[in-house]
């Protein structure tokens, strides 16, 4: 009873969370705000980058691996974020399609404005495929990583869309959207908006945020006793044990966050194991957010991943065997070795953005295991 009781607490604090991410925030970009000149691996066709003006290198060695936001030709850029995942993006992708061909048939407006869309977690053969079956004319680029998507302060949803100005001093939002969107007069009538607007104006409420420090980060919101309880839980599974809680000293380090460290006796010898808390916020507009816990020895080789709270489709939790998938896959690697997420071969059915925000998550982990073998001697 008590067991139902706690998980019936912990969903509607969850809910609460997610709740306030749907509404927007303090981090999402608003009219005014300083919009970052991403950077991205070149990925595009000639024709994709003729459309939006990037200069083709006659010479194929004078072509670059990358290109910034800034060598598009345009005043004005419509830029989505968009998970090919994200149920909300698949409803989005026909009417953002109508809205390119509306203004694409403008003479006046088509030299004007460019549209572009950002796969946040997608790798680039998600982001063809996704671009084949919704039959979007415009260009989409991979951000398998997050690293746009976390330039422009982790907005925590798709599909976010963006109309931002170009000026002699950089990128200026006009304004920011978050979530499904059907109105097709709206985006039409924002666009002309934006186009008609006094830059200086906008320079004049011009806030400059680094966004990568005040985004909004995903707190789990659990007495410390019951956090502990997980971990131990975890530790108990990495030594592939059923020790008594009570026999694993287990103790958060106040100088990393969600950070604990376990001591245990097993066979008379002394093992030290690390558990980090990891929390991320979700990538589609009517998700949740997740977290879970990886436990690590002092090589950084991974001994367990415990669940707290992972969602599928549905915001339906995870089974055992599904997250067994993801430990089968992961358990025995460092963490310092190159981990690469293939979705065709390590999602987990109905949570692929979960699965990929769980890889992407643990792929960071490798500063914070080089940190700790630095100080371990006063740590442990």
């Amino acid at each position: 009873m008590n067991k139902i009781l706690f998980s019936l607490v912990f969903l509607l604090t969850v809910l609460t969370v997610n709740s306030a991410y749907a509404a927007g925030g303090s981090s999402l970009l608003s009219s005014g705000d300083s919009f970052p000149n991403l950077v991205f691996s070149d990925q595009l066709e000639k024709q994709d980058k003729e459309y939006l003006g990037i200069n083709i290198p006659f010479f194929s060695f004078m072509q670059k691996d990358s290109f910034k936001l800034d060598e598009m030709d345009a005043e004005l850029l419509f830029v989505e974020f968009f998970n090919k995942y994200c149920t909300s993006c698949q409803l989005q992708a026909p009417v953002n399609n109508e809205i390119y061909k509306r203004i694409n048939s403008d003479n006046d407006l088509k030299n004007r404005v460019k549209f572009i869309g950002i796969g946040a977690g997608n790798s680039k053969r998600e982001v063809d495929s996704f671009r084949a079956e919704k039959n979007i004319p415009f260009p989409l680029i991979s951000d398998q990583d997050f690293i746009g998507y976390e330039e422009i302060g982790d907005p925590g949803g798709t599909p976010y869309m963006l109309l931002v100005k170009k000026t002699d001093s950089g990128f200026i939002v006009f304004s920011s959207h978050m979530g499904l969107n059907k109105d097709k007069d709206f985006f039409e009538k924002e666009i002309r908006a934006a186009l008609r607007a006094d830059v200086s104006k906008l320079k004049k409420v011009k806030k400059t945020v680094d966004l990568k420090t005040t985004k909004r980060k995903l707190v789990l919101n659990m007495p410390e006793e019951e956090i502990v309880k997980h971990v131990k839980v975890s530790v108990g599974k990495s030594i592939k044990n059923d020790l008594a809680a009570e026999k694993i000293n287990t103790s958060k380090i106040n100088k990393f966050d969600g950070l604990y460290v376990s001591n245990i006796d097993v066979n008379d010898k002394m093992e030290t194991l690390y558990s980090k808390i990891l929390s991320r916020k979700p990538v589609c507009d009517v998700c949740h957010g997740i977290h879970f816990i990886v436990t690590f020895d002092v090589e950084g080789v991974i001994r367990d991943i415990h669940s707290i709270h992972l969602t599928k489709y549905g915001n339906v939790v995870w089974t055992d065997e599904e997250l067994n998938k993801v430990k089968r896959r992961l358990v025995g690697t460092k963490i310092s070795e190159d981990i690469q997420y293939n979705y065709e071969v390590d999602a987990v059915t109905t949570a692929t953005m979960t699965t990929s925000l769980m890889y992407n998550s643990i792929k960071r982990l490798t500063p914070l295991v080089d940190q700790i073998n630095q100080l371990k001697d006063i740590i442990e």
